[in-house]
């Protein structure tokens, strides 16, 4: 009863994060459809549900994305996803996070924006070590770099003290390569070509912490490169 009125408590006040709001149920109340977003949730973890002023604590049971049955719901985006719970629930009801762990994506992601241009950095850095060739054979050598971006990240797991992420990143740069049949100047000097291009690099990562509950404040940042996707390339690959 004393652990209900704290939780009670906290959602009046707006402490307990909202990860969605029941859409359907199903097998008598038991299991729940809804879209959650930017959370962790485990079999064996308890949410709260509030309904019409009134809030339950449940136990996930089994977790569905598709039909599927789930070890876990690591989510980075909006899905769609099935819970059986240990009780019933009612239609309407919205679920809550007890716990800074179920909410952890949210927290991860947040992070990787705020140490985005940390980031951008080191990926520069890397790919300045890089040999660039160019389609056609020519070593090229690279001038500078204009831009670096990626995507929103990917999180495949998350660990007690550490998350690994992926980024796809572009990189636009110009590199200066050889004219192509070894062409010489008026000075009698090789002739060189200056040509733009833009990759496609996976970039994968770990950010440590603490704890799982510590994410707002990792301790390390980690991030190597991974071979390139050639679908973004234009003049070169790597």
């Amino acid at each position: 009863m004393f652990t209900h009125a704290i939780i009670t408590r906290q959602h009046e006040i707006g402490l307990l994060p909202q990860l969605g709001t029941v859409e359907q149920v199903a097998h008598r109340g038991y299991v729940i459809i809804s879209h959650f977003d930017k959370c962790l949730i485990r079999p064996g973890d308890k949410l709260a549900l509030s309904h019409q002023n009134t809030v339950i604590l449940a136990t996930a049971l089994e977790l569905h994305i598709d039909g599927t049955t789930k070890q876990e719901l690591l989510l980075t985006a909006r899905t769609e996803v099935g819970i059986r719970f240990d009780r019933k629930i009612r239609k309407g009801a919205s679920v809550h996070a007890l716990r800074e762990q179920q909410t952890a994506p949210y927290q991860i992601l947040r992070t990787i924006e705020q140490r985005r241009d940390d980031l951008i950095a080191s990926i520069a850095d890397r790919f300045r070590t890089l040999t660039l060739v160019t389609t056609d054979g020519r070593q090229a050598t690279l001038d500078g770099i204009d831009g670096v971006d990626f995507d929103s990240p990917h999180i495949p797991a998350i660990a007690d003290h550490h998350a690994d992420f992926q980024l796809a990143t572009r990189i636009t740069f110009t590199a200066n390569v050889p004219q192509q049949g070894n062409a010489v100047n008026e000075d009698g000097k090789a002739g060189v070509e200056v040509i733009q291009g833009t990759v496609g690099i996976r970039v994968t990562g770990r950010l440590g912490f603490a704890s799982i509950n510590g994410a707002r404040r990792p301790a390390t940042i980690r991030n190597h490169r991974e071979p390139a996707e050639r679908g973004r390339n234009r003049d070169f690959r790597s």
